[in-house]
């Protein structure tokens, strides 16, 4: 092997290992985001946490409709959808 060729292997490989660098730093911020989010809770405030109607008692979202199905989408179940977009855009 040329020393010129082993030069060029090594600054291949420098270039791997910073792409990898930069990964790893994404994927940390990434964790650092969910995190952050596990140990906040949500508190009722009289209002939908989602759409703002107002709720009674100590309700976080709007009750599902009577007769409604159990995959029927709720603004609960939109909340949970938006926040997951959120973290996944690292917002």
């Amino acid at each position: 092997m040329t020393y010129e060729r082993e030069e060029l292997m090594i600054e291949r490989g420098d270039e791997a290992d910073r792409g990898n660098s930069h990964a790893e730093a994404a994927l940390q911020a990434q964790i650092a985001a969910i995190r952050s989010e596990i140990g906040k809770t949500l508190k009722p405030t009289g209002h939908c946490l989602f759409c703002g109607e107002a709720l009674a008692g100590a309700l976080l979202f709007c009750p599902a409709p009577d007769g409604a199905a159990p995959d029927d989408p709720t603004c609960g179940s939109d909340w949970q959808r938006q926040r997951a977009a959120k973290v996944r855009n690292g917002r």
